[in-house]
C-alpha cells in the first residue's frame, strides 16, 4: 500500500487512493501494526477471542445507495465504563460499550452476477463470496480508533463509514506502519465466520419483508 503520510499536509480531495480495502486485508491482519498488536494480545488473553466478546446488534440496508452496514457491541478492555467515541460529532462521551460497524459497499451489484442469486434466500458462501470482493468500510468508537490514526488511514483509502481528516501528532511514531484497524476490530474480522448464521439470517429477513 503506497504511504499516507503527506496526505493531511496537501489537499486530501487531490490524495485520496483510489484502491479499496477488502474483507481480506482485515482478516489477515493487514493493517494492524506491532503497538497495536502487543494490545490486542494482551485484550485476547483478558477477554477471549472476537467472538466471545463480540454481539452483533444489527443490519442496516440501503438497497438505493448499494451497501450493508453489520453492527457489533464489545465490552471494554479494563473498566466497565469508559469513553466512546459519537459520529456524529467526533467528539468523546461516556458509554459502557463500544460499536463496530462494518459496511459492505455494492453488495448488491456483486450479488446479482452470482449464478442462481435469489434475492430472497441467500445462502452463508454466497454472501462470504461477494464479501471477498465487496469494498469494505469500517468504524470503531473507541478512541484509539478516531485518535490515533486509524479512522484517518482508513479515510485515506476512502474506507470511513464516519471520515477523519485530522492526522495524529504523535501516535504515527509508535504505529510506523499502515496501521488502519484498532485491536477490537481486528479480533472482530478474525473471528467474523463465527457470527455467518446471524449474519445470514438478518440479511434474509430483510430481504424476505420488501
Amino acid at each position: 500500500m503506497k504511504k499516507y503520510t503527506l496526505f493531511f499536509k496537501t489537499n486530501y480531495k487531490e490524495n485520496f487512493l483510489t484502491e479499496d480495502l477488502h474483507l481480506s486485508d482485515f482478516i489477515k491482519h493487514a493493517g494492524i501494526s506491532d503497538f497495536t498488536k502487543k494490545w490486542m494480545l494482551s485484550r485476547r488473553k483478558l477477554k477471549g477471542a472476537g467472538n466471545i466478546n463480540e454481539k452483533i446488534k444489527a443490519i442496516k440496508i440501503n438497497r438505493k445507495k448499494d451497501y450493508i452496514t453489520i453492527i457489533f457491541k464489545t465490552i471494554p478492555t479494563y473498566k466497565k465504563k469508559t469513553q466512546v467515541v459519537d459520529p456524529k460529532t467526533m467528539s468523546l462521551k461516556n458509554g459502557s460499550l463500544y460499536t463496530q460497524e462494518i459496511r459492505i459497499q455494492d453488495f448488491f451489484k456483486y450479488a446479482e452476477t452470482k449464478p442462481g442469486f435469489t434475492e430472497k434466500d441467500m445462502t452463508w458462501e454466497e454472501i462470504k463470496e461477494v464479501l471477498g470482493v465487496c469494498p469494505i468500510s469500517v468504524f470503531c468508537s473507541c478512541g484509539s480508533f478516531q485518535f490515533q490514526g486509524m479512522n484517518a488511514v482508513v479515510t485515506y483509502f476512502d474506507a470511513a463509514i464516519y471520515p477523519e481528516y485530522r492526522w495524529p501528532k504523535r501516535w504515527d511514531k509508535l504505529h510506523k506502519d499502515d496501521n488502519f484497524v484498532c485491536k477490537h476490530l481486528d479480533l472482530l474480522f478474525s473471528s467474523i465466520e463465527f457470527f455467518k448464521s446471524n449474519i445470514t439470517s438478518m440479511i434474509n429477513k430483510y430481504l424476505k419483508s420488501k
